[in-house]
């Protein structure tokens, strides 16, 4: 829908314009993450003399007719439907000879609407057992049973949200301290010299003298490593969602300017229905396999 127009206002809408047509509310469809939205509408137009009692309207703000059908699902070509004051406006005297007709429209949404539809939530927070960290999402219909007054159908695809998973520990863990120590003291050494503090800058760089020579690679080289072991590819196999949820992307982006990462970013998504209004479950990320597995890895950056 478009912002001037919610679901709720067209449906009442429709009813009036439609009203001598019998208007059949038969599904509604969001797509989420595209936000984009999809109606059929059933209309009766008896082919008798009630066909010359007015045109069909359809209010019209942020929509556009995508099809037409009879019965036989064929596609009515010769429906020319026009715009007029805000609303889709057809003859109906132009449909053939069908009483039925099922009338699609498209549109986008705004991110208000959607919030209006759908609540999600994700826990910052994870529960911690065996192992693993457990982070808790949930998205729901906010209000099923006043659509499912309206409509037949109901369906919304691709409910996605971000979930931040934090790593800091399994790199303070595996990397040995020294290393730590060498990075925290190079970044401290860059950022006070942006702030002009040449003085602290100076003793910092001092205090690394000697430090990176346990690398056995550049202290450039040794950071580029660890920002890789936490991209999409290696973290993967340490991330795992439950239906009825997918796993999407894994964010890079959040620990590119840092150079021991803190938290990636993990992308879940699940649909709603008016049969399952609500999707609960949990990200449950290998912690510790995934330590294990930069222990390993470490090995590579010591002489």
């Amino acid at each position: 829908m478009s912002a001037g127009l919610d679901i709720f206002e067209f449906v009442d809408r429709s009813r009036e314009f439609l009203s001598g047509y019998d208007p059949d509310m038969q599904s509604l469809k969001y797509d989420y993450g595209n936000k984009t939205s999809e109606i059929k509408v059933k209309i009766n137009v008896p082919n008798n003399s009630a066909r010359h009692s007015g045109d069909i309207r359809i209010p019209a703000e942020g929509y556009r007719i995508k099809e037409t059908i009879t019965p036989r699902f064929q596609e009515v070509k010769d429906a020319a439907w026009s715009k007029e004051d805000g609303e889709w406006v057809l003859d109906p005297e132009d449909l053939p000879n069908y009483d039925m007709f099922l009338v699609t429209l498209e549109g986008q949404v705004s991110d208000s609407v959607l919030d209006r539809v759908v609540d999600v939530d994700t826990v910052e927070d994870p529960m911690k057992q065996e192992g693993t960290h457990q982070y808790w999402v949930q998205a729901r219909i906010e209000d099923p049973a006043t659509f499912q007054d309206i409509w037949r159908d109901l369906r919304i695809d691709g409910v996605d949200m971000t979930v931040n998973v934090g790593v800091q520990q399994c790199f303070s863990t595996a990397i040995p301290d020294r290393i730590v120590r060498l990075f925290r003291r190079t970044s401290k050494t860059l950022r006070e010299m942006n702030e002009g503090d040449f003085r602290s800058a100076k003793k910092e760089f001092q205090l690394r003298s000697g430090t990176q020579d346990a690398l056995s690679m550049s202290e450039a080289e040794a950071a580029t490593l660890l920002r890789s072991l936490a991209s999409a590819e290696k973290m993967r196999d340490y991330i795992a969602v439950e239906r009825p949820y997918r796993r999407r992307e894994i964010n890079s982006d959040t620990y590119e300017q840092s150079i021991l990462p803190e938290e990636v970013e993990v992308g879940v998504e699940t649909d709603l229905t008016l049969q399952q209004p609500a999707a609960k479950g949990y990200l449950e990320f290998n912690h510790d396999g995934y330590t294990e597995y930069l222990e390993e890895e470490a090995d590579d950056l010591l002489e």
